[in-house]
């Protein structure tokens, strides 16, 4: 199962990124917003979740963060 190891909604907070923010620039969702607030996870951690699971490997084995940047 996937976890966050943090608040996620917490860090976007401290990092500037309120709800209203979020919605007006288009960078997440509605439903994707009021699930970080519930502390929920989202739809793409639940399917990695379960890719890792019929796996049976971590999450970094299948997935990485690369910076936008990086594709430029």
């Amino acid at each position: 199962m996937i976890v966050y190891k943090k608040d996620v909604w917490d860090a976007l907070q401290m990092k500037g990124y309120d709800e209203r923010r979020l919605r007006r620039e288009k960078l997440l969702s509605t439903s994707t917003i009021l699930g970080l607030k519930r502390g929920e996870l989202c739809p793409m951690s639940k399917t990695v979740g379960k890719i890792c699971e019929l796996l049976q490997c971590p999450p970094e084995f299948v997935i990485e963060y690369k910076n936008d940047m990086d594709f430029e």
